[in-house]
């Protein structure tokens, strides 16, 4: 997915990117700031980690 990124950006790419993850709630809705949220950080982290031109 990296690399991906950074060649879109790399190449003047401004446009959205939509990322999905399935993710089973399996007791309910969580409580605010728990749950699929987690992972929602740690993938805006990498994305924003990445190196490019953009």
């Amino acid at each position: 997915l990296g690399e991906i990124v950074t060649i879109l950006e790399d190449r003047g790419y401004d446009g959205w990117y939509v990322m999905e993850t399935d993710v089973a709630l399996t007791n309910g809705e969580p409580p605010l700031g728990e749950g699929p949220v987690h992972g929602v950080e740690r993938s805006l982290s990498y994305l924003r980690s990445l190196q490019v031109s953009a």
